[in-house]
């Protein structure tokens, strides 16, 4: 797994297609001074292009137990996990069982930064899946109260 905060990601391109960098220039646009975006900020509109990608989830308790609360899952997200068959996998991925993707959550928690990862894991088909993921955190006055979290997914030899 490789992870990236945001001093070691690259440099803004116009005709950028990746789903993570979509998701920060959005996050990085409506931030507040605290480095946090407020929930009712997350429009559906503007991110049309990538929001079936992504998921919202709410915060419960995260230093003492797992406890999240989707408020949205994308439907591309649930139909990648179903046709694959990986609603549990041992990689912290972002998907629709939240427990999953917990160490990405605990660590964009603890350092109240976006965390960027990308890897590659094998299917319950044994098909290698390649994936990229960002976890940007929200919340007002500092205080981070969820994530706006995306994953793209790709089999290797499939589209």
């Amino acid at each position: 797994m490789v992870k990236h905060l945001l001093t070691d990601w690259p440099p803004k391109h116009p005709s950028e297609r990746r789903l993570t960098l979509k998701l920060y220039r959005f996050w990085e646009g409506v931030k507040c001074e605290d480095g946090m975006i407020d929930e009712n900020k997350i429009d559906p509109i503007a991110l049309q292009e990538t929001w079936d990608s992504c998921c919202l989830l709410q915060v419960h308790d995260l230093m003492n137990k797992a406890n999240y609360s989707y408020t949205f899952v994308g439907d591309k997200i649930i139909d990648q996990f179903s046709t694959l068959g990986i609603w549990q996998t041992e990689r912290p991925i972002v998907s629709p069982v939240a427990k999953t993707a917990d160490k990405l959550f605990r660590e964009s928690y603890e350092k109240a930064v976006p965390i960027f990862d990308h890897g590659s894991f094998e299917d319950s088909y044994g098909q290698r899946v390649m994936y990229r993921q960002c976890v940007l955190p929200v919340g007002k006055a500092g205080k981070i109260e969820g994530f706006l979290a995306g994953i793209r997914l790709k089999i290797k030899g499939i589209s």
